[in-house]
């Protein structure tokens, strides 16, 4: 399962990158992954976004967050 959830944020997190998206940091647990970026989630991945909430929005099975002050 870790296996899985760490494919999944390498994938996010080479997109995120080519879109010149700064990650300020990654976790990954059991219960799946979490990666906090510096500004809000680029408006071409929003069609790939599959739940949005408060937690933020879960991106190919990877929650993006980002600082909302």
């Amino acid at each position: 399962m870790m296996q899985i959830i760490m494919s999944q944020v390498a994938g996010i997190t080479k997109t995120l990158e080519m879109l010149d998206i700064r990650i300020v940091a990654i976790r990954a647990n059991a219960d799946g992954a979490q990666i906090k970026i510096d500004q809000p989630l680029p408006a071409e991945l929003y069609q790939y976004v599959e739940v949005q909430s408060e937690a933020g929005h879960n991106l190919w099975g990877v929650w993006i967050t980002w600082p909302t002050d």
